[in-house]
């Protein structure tokens, strides 16, 4: 018998009763039985339902502008010493430009030479006290002009500051500041704002531990989202709805690649589970199919489960269970088991007549194809092809074998019996449209 069918059945119960929920069973016993099959399993999360505090976002100081007001009140100080060790050469070059400010004054007066020489007297005095060793008054003596006195005291004096490299990081740091807010919103939690939530736990180490009938909470696995950093009102690790994780825009960074994930929950215990579908499409038992196998026992038909069917025992006669006979059962049809089964056995007796037919057309075709077909041959292939296309016609009006319903009618067939039924569709189409019966 062809393997089908519980999970092509559980995906058809998927979309039929997507609005409703669904339940699993998971037994230990099954699950020791499949995980030998598997060399990996399926990985399985706990999920714990407590209460948490919640993150809220808080107007707080910003720790980065208090570091850099720091930094600056450092380079502050750093430069108020260096200007202190700097003042005597400040002062200095004060005396200096005070000097030259006296010779400029005596050149360019117009005064008697005995009032405007007081100004050279000045400058020499000042000369003297910080010992510049320039030779103003007397002038007699001058080594060089009072011009050129004046010029070297001016062009070569320059005023002591804070070194350049100190004086740049204070202007970056400055300009830091002020495009740096003094204030931020930052995630905290508080003791007096709390919530029920569901926290992401551990992982699962022996899954054969779970056990009983679990709720599918969701219709998909991409129904939650487990977070991967705290945001407002929401925890790290917390399973978020993932229509509000799209509707806060946030993206990949925010969540955990657990890959896609059902959420289950075990009612006896009050247990939550994140699980693939890997675990609820091998290892469970999907109830809908539970509970159906439960209702064809009632109404007398002796059913079988293994890993990859259902099988419904009729008149000594095995059926699969398929789509089109879950459907018609639950809609009340109960007697369309019946049909199916006498429909798979007239198949088989249609496809064992119709094997002498199949050798025969072939024949008769391989004929056509070598040339050396007579005129009396030619009436037989026309006989033999009219009585097979009796035998076709009534295959194809079997009840269940319907164009839209071939997948799963010939699930009801073994495979010898349809590649004999394929051999004989193709010889009787290809007779047809060579004798344009």
């Amino acid at each position: 018998m062809k393997k089908t069918c519980l999970f092509i059945i559980a995906l058809c119960l998927t979309s039929v009763m997507s609005a409703q929920t669904k339940y699993y069973k998971l037994t230990k016993e099954r699950t020791t039985v499949i995980s030998k099959k598997y060399s990996s399993l399926p990985v399985v999360y706990k999920v714990l339902n407590k209460e948490i505090n919640i993150p809220t976002k808080t107007e707080v100081p910003n720790k980065l502008y208090t570091e850099i007001e720091n930094r600056i009140n450092s380079l502050v100080k750093d430069s108020i010493n260096q200007m202190v060790s700097l003042q005597p050469k400040i002062e200095l070059f004060n005396k200096k430009n005070e000097t030259a400010d006296e010779i400029r004054k005596y050149l360019n007066s117009t005064e008697k030479k005995k009032i405007k020489k007081n100004y050279l007297i000045k400058a020499q005095k000042i000369s003297d006290d910080y010992h510049l060793k320039y030779k103003i008054y007397p002038n007699k003596d001058l080594f060089m002009p009072l011009n050129d006195v004046h010029n070297q005291l001016i062009y070569r004096n320059r005023k002591p500051t804070i070194t350049r490299d100190l004086r740049d990081k204070l202007t970056a740091e400055k300009n830091r500041l002020n495009n740096t807010p003094k204030v931020v919103n930052e995630l905290t939690k508080s003791n007096n704002l709390k919530k029920q939530a569901l926290i992401l736990d551990e992982i699962v180490e022996d899954i054969t531990t779970l056990s009983g009938i679990f709720k599918s909470l969701g219709h998909t696995n991409y129904d939650y989202v487990v977070l991967g950093k705290d945001i407002d009102g929401f925890s790290k690790n917390e399973l978020l709805d993932s229509k509000i994780f799209k509707e806060k825009k946030l993206g990949y960074g925010f969540k955990k690649d657990l890959g896609s994930k059902n959420l289950i929950f075990n009612k006896e215990n009050n247990e939550y589970y994140l699980v693939d579908g890997f675990l609820l499409g091998e290892f469970a038992q999907d109830m809908t199919l539970v509970n159906f196998e439960k209702k064809l026992n009632k109404l007398g038909y002796k059913t079988e489960s293994n890993d990859d069917d259902m099988i419904i025992y009729v008149n000594k006669r095995k059926l699969v269970l398929t789509n089109d006979i879950y459907r018609n059962v639950e809609k009340g049809n109960t007697n369309y088991i019946n049909e199916i089964a006498k429909s798979a056995k007239q198949f088989q007796t249609y496809v064992d007549t119709s094997k002498p037919l199949t050798e025969k057309l072939v024949k008769h075709f391989s004929s056509h194809k070598n040339r050396t077909m007579t005129t009396t041959r030619l009436a037989i292939w026309k006989s033999d092809l009219k009585k097979a296309k009796n035998i076709y016609s009534k295959i194809l009006s079997l009840k269940g074998n319907e164009s839209d319903n071939i997948i799963n009618f010939n699930q009801q067939v073994n495979n010898k019996t349809l590649d004999s039924y394929n051999d004989f569709s193709q010889v009787v189409k290809g007779s047809e449209q060579v004798l344009g019966m």
